[in-house]
């Protein structure tokens, strides 16, 4: 199986003697997120978490896109995923910013939870 280019770069990165910074983790995510591949930024998160940064606004938003991009929203594993990630970012003192809300309240209509989205505004 190929391996996915930015993965690729990473692990050259890696190889390389070159840390990855939070900047780093963000491009990755958001690549994946364009992607559409839900599980890698699951895999980054929490791989950025375990190395000590502090993810932003950006980093969460990155796999709340994926989740949503991907389809997978109507799947009760990923849409509580997503919400998950959105009550982590709130509770961990990282405000939430119109990214947030536009793909949480798409992903809730994807759903076909209206209340809920009308609830979130």
């Amino acid at each position: 199986m190929a391996r996915c280019a930015p993965k690729c770069i990473y692990d050259d990165l890696e190889a390389s003697s070159c840390q990855p910074d939070l900047w780093t983790y963000n491009a990755m995510l958001s690549v994946y997120g364009c992607c559409g591949k839900a599980t890698e930024p699951e895999r980054l998160f929490k791989e950025l978490g375990s190395k000590g940064f502090l993810p932003d606004a950006v980093t969460y938003n990155s796999p709340l896109y994926a989740f949503a991009r991907e389809g997978n929203v109507g799947r009760q594993g990923q849409h509580d995923l997503a919400f998950h990630l959105y009550k982590d970012m709130k509770s961990g003192g990282r405000n939430p910013d119109a990214i947030t809300y536009n793909v949480l309240i798409d992903s809730l209509g994807k759903a076909g939870k209206i209340t809920e989205a009308t609830d979130l505004m």
